[in-house]
């Protein structure tokens, strides 16, 4: 659990993938999607600390997470 904060070079996990992700030039965006929980609220303010947008949902449905993401942020190809 929080997999997201275990540290590689003193820095969180999702930190050097967003950058991976920010360098692609195959990426018009990027957007976290993860639950409505108390416990991601660390998740929430990650994204919004490095300027990343966040959608949250339900935990139990992955798939309708992702849709409502996409309805909310626009239209995505994946």
């Amino acid at each position: 659990v929080n997999k997201w904060k275990l540290d590689i070079c003193e820095k969180p996990i999702l930190f050097h993938l967003l950058n991976r992700l920010k360098k692609s030039k195959l990426l018009d965006d990027i957007i976290i999607c993860t639950t409505e929980r108390y416990e991601d609220n660390q998740i929430y303010n990650f994204a919004k600390k490095n300027k990343v947008k966040c959608f949250r949902g339900s935990e139990l449905n992955v798939l309708d997470r992702m849709l409502n993401a996409a309805k909310k942020f626009g239209n995505f190809d994946h």
